[in-house]
This record gives structure tokens, C-alpha cells and sequence, in this order.
């Protein structure tokens, strides 16, 4: 675990992912994106799926309770440097497996996976490991298989545990190493306009946790949390990634 990999390690004392559980209107971005990743995938019968950078299985907590999960007619796998947030990720999810382990040292059976998350990783990874862990990833893909990535754009500032962000251009140039099939798309899109909106509606929302407001009037919070979502989906979701805050790119295996 290098220095940038321990400022992020040391975030997870507390499964930090996860407070959003406690206010749901305010985790509609989150599951947003894991809603529109997941249907990138489905249907999920017969898939092996594996979470790379899993930290606490945020994303897998979203999956638990699909029918294919439980029937274990789908099996979810997650790897993660950390100590700490893989102990989360066993408490949270119990049904999938998970390892720790450093992906640059850890082999995969080859052909074995259907899909392949990499959600807010590669810019915690040194440069120089990029190209070795991106061909070994490719090589534990199916035929037709996905690599499904989230990087921070370099629209937003660079933050102090990662190494580097992302632009269109230097994405596919990372990825058409190994791929031939790859569409990168925006997400958060940056508009001055929206986003003061919507932090003028998350606000808004932090109101209904009240005790003497939630349990007066759910019905109208339950509306307003729907218009919350469709806002942000409609709005700000996804979009061109030259005014995204963070790309997604999804990497076909042919």
C-alpha cells in the first residue's frame, strides 16, 4: 500500500459509504449511478461479477437483494488493498466473497468474469501500474464481457490521495490498449444553474428528518424525494464528458 493508497485507508475506520443509508433522498446521486451500471449488465442469471477497488461493497450492498444474487444463480466477488474497508465489506455483504489483496499481486482465473467494476479507482493507482493491472483485467474477462470504469474528470481539482484525473482523451488512450469496443460517457454534469438547484432541493430535504415533519407527512416527502431524483437524472446524470465532473466508460472484450 503506497502513501495515496493510506490516506484513502485510513478514511475507512468508519464504513463512510454508507451514511447516505441513514438520509435517503440525499443518496440519489450514488444510486443513480449504481442503477444505470447494473442495467449495463443485466440480466444478472449466470453472471460472475467482480468489484476491483471494492472498498466497503457499497455497490455490491445495492445488488444483495437481487433475486439472481440471492438465488445464487450470480456470484459477486470484491478485491481491495484494505483491511479495514474489506472487514466492512464482509459485514455488509456477507453473501459475496471477498479478498485482500493488491490487484497488481493477486491472479484471477483467465476467461472467468462477466463484468468488471473499477468505480473510483484507477486515479488511486500509480501511473506506472496502470497498463499492467488494465491487461490483467482484460485477461480475467469473458469474451463479450464488460470493464465498467468511474474516474473523476479533470473538470474538478485533483485530490490529495489520487494521482492523477481523467479526460476523455486520456481514458481511451489508457483503455485502447486492451479494448477495441469502448464508449466513454459524462456523469455530474456541470451546470451552475442545476447544481444550485439541486443543492437548494438537498437542502431542502435535510428538513424531512425532522421527527415532527417525517411522520407527519410522508406522503408528500415521498413525492418530493421522486422529483429530487427524476431532477438530477434528467439534469445532471449523465452527459457529455466534456462538462462531467466524472467519466464512465464502458470497455467491451471482443
Amino acid at each position: 500500500m503506497d502513501e495515496k493508497q493510506k490516506i484513502q485507508d485510513e478514511e475507512y475506520y468508519f464504513p463512510y459509504h454508507y451514511v447516505d443509508l441513514i438520509a435517503p433522498c440525499q443518496a440519489i446521486a450514488r444510486k443513480a449511478l449504481f442503477e444505470y451500471v447494473v442495467n449495463l449488465i443485466r440480466p444478472l442469471d449466470g453472471k460472475k461479477i467482480l468489484d476491483v477497488g471494492c472498498g466497503d461493497a457499497r455497490l455490491f450492498y445495492e445488488l444483495r437483494n437481487e433475486r439472481a444474487i440471492l438465488e445464487g444463480r450470480a456470484t459477486l466477488e470484491g478485491i481491495d488493498v484494505s483491511k479495514k474497508a474489506i472487514r466492512w465489506a464482509r459485514t455488509f455483504v456477507p453473501s459475496a466473497k471477498f479478498i485482500c489483496a493488491d490487484i497488481k499481486d493477486y491472479n484471477f482465473p483467465a476467461n472467468s468474469y462477466d463484468a468488471i467494476f473499477l468505480i473510483d479507482v484507477l486515479e488511486h493507482l500509480n501511473p506506472r501500474d496502470l497498463d499492467f493491472i488494465l491487461s490483467r483485467l482484460a485477461h480475467y474477462l469473458k469474451i463479450n464481457g464488460k470493464l465498467i470504469i468511474v474516474v473523476p474528470s479533470i473538470n474538478i481539482p485533483l485530490d490529495r490521495k489520487h494521482y492523477q484525473h481523467f479526460s476523455r482523451k486520456t481514458l481511451e488512450k489508457l483503455l485502447k490498449k486492451y479494448f477495441k469496443t469502448i464508449n466513454i460517457l459524462g456523469h455530474q454534469r456541470i451546470s451552475k444553474i442545476h447544481n444550485f438547484f439541486f443543492s437548494v432541493l438537498n437542502f431542502v430535504s435535510l428538513l424531512f428528518y425532522a421527527d415532527t415533519f417525517r411522520y407527519k407527512y410522508p406522503k408528500f416527502i415521498h413525492k418530493f424525494c421522486n422529483f429530487k431524483k427524476h431532477y438530477w437524472i434528467k439534469n445532471l446524470h449523465i452527459c457529455d464528458p466534456e462538462i462531467a465532473r466524472r467519466l464512465l466508460a464502458v470497455c467491451v472484450k471482443e
